[in-house]
């Protein structure tokens, strides 16, 4: 198992921070199964939701949220791929 890189992209992409939640876009870097990348948001608290890439995450099921996630790639894929990935925050006050 390795730890894949990952960057920041953007942050609140295009108009869906109307909702409320802000995103920040990452692109993660292709790997082996099982290999993992661990974010944690700049601009916001809590990670409510994940979308987008083969990957599974380590958030709570009872949308409470975490300070950080950890990504892990469910399947192979040619390190040349790389994935964006959403992250779906929460500010706390």
């Amino acid at each position: 198992m390795a730890t894949l890189a990952s960057s920041q992209v953007d942050f609140n992409f295009g108009l869906l921070s109307n909702s409320g939640f802000p995103i920040e876009v990452y692109r993660i870097q292709g790997g082996a199964a099982a290999d993992t990348a661990a974010i944690t948001p700049n601009r916001f608290d809590l990670v409510k939701a994940v979308i987008g890439g083969p990957f599974s995450n380590n958030l709570p099921t009872g949308g409470t949220g975490a300070t950080n996630v950890t990504l892990t790639l469910r399947a192979s894929a040619a390190t040349t791929e790389s994935y964006d990935v959403w992250l779906v925050g929460f500010q706390r006050n």
